[in-house]
């Protein structure tokens, strides 16, 4: 299954990051790529949008939009 996130907050590199390193924690992601602004992530059917929020709200940002590819 194939995740994209919008995220608000993210202004640089850094907060990219960051985001990349929170959602790789979440069980279930196999690959994430993360720029800023928003997220692509592959991952199996025990990842939740839920899960996902909160990864990314773990680091100060805000998914405010989410589909499936």
């Amino acid at each position: 299954m194939t995740t994209l996130l919008t995220i608000t907050g993210m202004r640089s590199a850094y907060c990219a990051s960051a985001v990349y390193t929170a959602l790789g924690t979440v069980e279930g992601v196999e690959s994430a790529r993360v720029v800023i602004g928003e997220a692509v992530l592959d991952h199996d059917e025990r990842v939740t949008l839920a899960a996902l929020e909160a990864a990314v709200a773990m680091v100060g940002y805000k998914v405010i939009a989410s589909r499936e590819l």
